[in-house]
């Protein structure tokens, strides 16, 4: 039942991968994160490589091929072992009755849950991955999987190495609820050496989604290491931690970094930039129409640079984080005398050249995956 499916997913199988092509069907929003408004017929970026699967209908999927270091997500069950609570053969994900095989359903639910699995990675040198060689091959890895035998989620703290079984899983209800696989990147952090995030008061520690207070703020955003934020905005934080009854800070990006850096060297933790600092990438122009990219800021001083020309008139810019990526963006539009001229939203422009700058505005994990488009509508 191999088959080939173009779903234009949130790939990194090419550096130059930053949409979908005008002759492809149109993404579902949630998936890819689209802005709406954006007029998919008039983007003019490359195709998107289509997605392979399996004989049984998994899906092969690389998020970051070059990464010294592999997340493997064993959709399809396999040998879990723990010291505490000894060694299990587990399920894998299955809703439609049939362990062996993965329907369309079931296809489009992994598919999704891997989306959001690279997103939560996106700014680190690793690849989120299903291939079991792949995994094998990378220098390092951290292994879960995805069960139906268990409605929580446990992992071996500091399992990050080369063991040949699972040393966590992850009940495979949280897959595409509002908790958007978050779960999976948590037992995942774990591995990684990380403890819970929250915050202490009065000598007792609160895991975020136990603190009273936090239950009446914005939700929008929660910590991987702690509650999650109902799925629209998740990332790493550099919160207190049970460990530390001082109220001393985890750094959550910076231990999954040192882990990354003691397998290879080469290394600095962060992913490879996708938009080189000394290079220029074109956007837009007044023949093709709208423009959209796809990037990613991989690291806090990361900035990226597209250029467009622009035969004046009024102008829409948009620029934000796509689906789960916790991504804040500082977007400048400059002129050929490099004067920041505009940002997000309408403006008239004159005509000429411009270019956009888009880096993080500065908040501990503010980085990840991000879209920028000029609109025609």
């Amino acid at each position: 039942m191999k088959k080939i499916y173009a779903l234009c997913l949130f790939t990194f199988l090419a550096f130059s991968f930053n949409g979908c092509d005008s002759s492809k069907e149109k993404l579902d929003p949630e998936i890819e994160g689209y802005t709406k408004g954006i007029i998919n017929d008039v983007i003019d970026v490359p195709e998107v490589s289509a997605i392979e699967y399996s004989t049984a209908g998994l899906p092969i999927y690389q998020s970051n091929p070059d990464a010294p270091v592999s997340i493997y997500v064993a959709y399809d069950g396999g040998d879990y072992r723990s010291s505490s609570q000894g060694n299990f053969i587990l399920s894998g994900y299955n809703r439609n009755g049939s362990p062996d095989t993965f329907d369309e359903q079931e296809q489009a639910d992994i598919v999704r849950s891997l989306e959001y699995m690279a997103h939560y990675f996106a700014m680190f040198d690793v690849n989120v991955t299903t291939i079991e060689e792949v995994r094998d091959a990378s220098k390092a890895w951290s292994s879960i999987i995805v069960t139906e035998d268990h409605s929580g989620g446990r992992a071996n703290k500091g399992a990050f190495g080369t063991y040949p079984w699972s040393k966590a899983y992850c009940g495979s209800s949280t897959l595409t609820s509002s908790d958007k696989s978050r779960r999976i990147a948590h037992e995942i952090g774990h591995t990684f050496s990380l403890e819970h995030s929250g915050i202490w008061n009065n000598g007792e520690f609160y895991k975020w989604e136990d603190w009273p207070q936090w239950s009446n703020g914005d939700r929008a955003y929660g910590t991987i290491m702690g509650g999650g934020g109902k799925g629209q905005r998740n990332g790493w934080s550099n919160d207190a931690y049970p460990k530390d009854s001082d109220g001393g800070k985890q750094n959550t990006m910076n231990i999954i970094r040192q882990k990354i850096r003691s397998v290879d060297s080469k290394s600095n933790g962060w992913r490879k930039d996708d938009f080189l600092d000394n290079e220029k990438f074109y956007l837009y122009d007044n023949k093709s129409g709208g423009g959209y990219r796809q990037g990613i800021l991989g690291s806090p001083d990361d900035v990226d640079v597209f250029t467009f020309a622009w035969g004046g008139g009024k102008f829409k810019l948009s620029a934000g984080a796509v689906s789960v990526s916790a991504a804040l963006l500082d977007v400048g539009v400059f002129n050929k005398d490099n004067q920041q001229v505009a940002t997000e939203g309408e403006s008239n422009l004159p005509a000429g050249d411009y270019t956009i700058e888009i880096r993080s505005n500065g908040d501990y994990g503010a980085i990840g995956t991000y879209q920028v488009a000029i609109l025609t509508n």
